[in-house]
């Protein structure tokens, strides 16, 4: 019989569900038991956290190219529909857990660089918050300046959208993506602690490194080939890009929230 390993005088939850699913596997186990001895998650969270982008990939690929549905294109595609909701409350929730974090960081008194860092985030996060509802547009319904009218590729009131700063915006999802990944392997050391990202995240940033850098260099470099239009998966990746998105800001809210578990476990 195995004994449970506890962190801080308490065994993780999900522990049985783990075992369920992967009784054999050594490797995930020890990848994942990483994550909740550094940040103190559960290995339930740590499989949703591994695994959920690789779901929601195949299943966009099931409705979008193998069994196509128009309404779950709209699903994932329109303004003010689930996906893009979805990802504007889950920007809110990481601002709200990234402040936290700020609060309780300057509390301890943790390294100055620390503090400033997950503050950048969160005013970061601010930003896309309001640029995701057009700076309130979405709600309030009104007209967009002349400005925005003519430059603007959604005639919204956005930054992210202008047609001279859009392809800036895909070159900053690459560099999130490259981030979150470099974040992870330094999440070991004590230079790089509460502001690195826990491994479980390495899926997600992988995504979202590949989608992106293939929408940079097919929509927006000048020399435009055509060897991902080929066949349905333009479209696939066309269409997904919503799916990327919300996979970033949840992304960010693990990240916090990882961290302001690690902040208080060491209290």
């Amino acid at each position: 019989m195995t004994t449970d390993h506890k962190v801080g005088g308490s065994t993780p939850s999900g522990r049985g569900c783990f075992k369920k699913y992967y009784p054999e596997d050594k490797k995930i186990r020890n990848f994942i038991s990483g994550d909740i001895e550094r940040f103190g998650l559960s290995q339930t969270a740590c499989l949703i956290v591994l695994l959920y982008p690789v779901l929601l990939l195949l299943n966009s690929f099931y409705w979008m190219i193998i069994n196509y549905k128009p309404f779950y294109v709209q699903l994932i595609t329109k303004e003010h529909y689930p996906v893009e909701s979805i990802t504007f409350i889950t920007i809110l929730a990481s601002i709200f857990v990234g402040i936290k974090l700020v609060r309780l960081m300057y509390k301890r008194a943790v390294e100055g660089y620390k503090t400033v860092f997950i503050s950048l985030v969160v005013i970061g996060l601010i930003f896309v918050g309001l640029e995701e509802i057009s700076w309130g547009q979405w709600f309030f319904y009104f007209n967009s300046p002349d400005y925005f009218r003519d430059t603007n590729l959604q005639r919204e009131t956005n930054i992210h959208n202008l047609k001279d700063l859009h392809v800036i915006f895909e070159y900053i999802r690459v560099i999130i993506g490259a981030g979150g990944l470099i974040s992870i392997f330094l999440n070991r050391t004590n230079a790089f602690k509460y502001i690195s990202s826990p491994s479980v995240l390495i899926v997600s940033f992988l995504v979202i490194i590949v989608f992106s850098a293939i929408d940079v260099y097919n929509f927006y470099l000048p020399d435009q080939r055509l060897l991902f239009r080929v066949g349905g998966f333009y479209w696939f990746l066309k269409f997904n890009m919503e799916i990327v998105e919300l996979m970033i800001a949840i992304s960010a809210f693990v990240f916090l929230f990882s961290n302001l578990k690690r902040l208080r476990r060491d209290a």
